[in-house]
């Protein structure tokens, strides 16, 4: 497969498993928590702010994905970006009440 063609990435990803798709997903939902909670833990009053930060950084990935993905799954890349900005603010809120509490 040659990465710099979009058609041979797209055949690519549409004989994908769906459970491998999940998987990245949960993956970067994982990694985005993660983020969210360092982020948090460093900033301390400051957390939303970082929090969108991580998830702003994010994004360009899911987004990227789209464009990519699209002719082949469309579920994908929207919930790359759900679970990114989701799992960021999760881990933010986390790393919070641990700090807290």
């Amino acid at each position: 497969m040659d990465p710099q063609t979009p058609e041979a990435t797209a055949l690519r990803v549409a004989s994908a498993e769906t459970n491998s798709l999940v998987l990245l997903i949960l993956g970067g939902a994982l990694g985005g928590f993660l983020g969210g909670t360092t982020g948090a833990k460093l900033a301390r009053d400051r957390t939303f702010a970082v929090t969108s930060a991580v998830g702003i950084l994010l994004a360009p990935w899911a987004i990227y994905s789209f464009y990519v993905f699209f002719p082949a799954r469309l579920w994908f890349p929207i919930g790359m970006l759900v679970a990114f900005l989701v799992s960021t603010f999760l881990g933010g809120i986390v790393a919070r009440r641990i700090q807290v509490g």
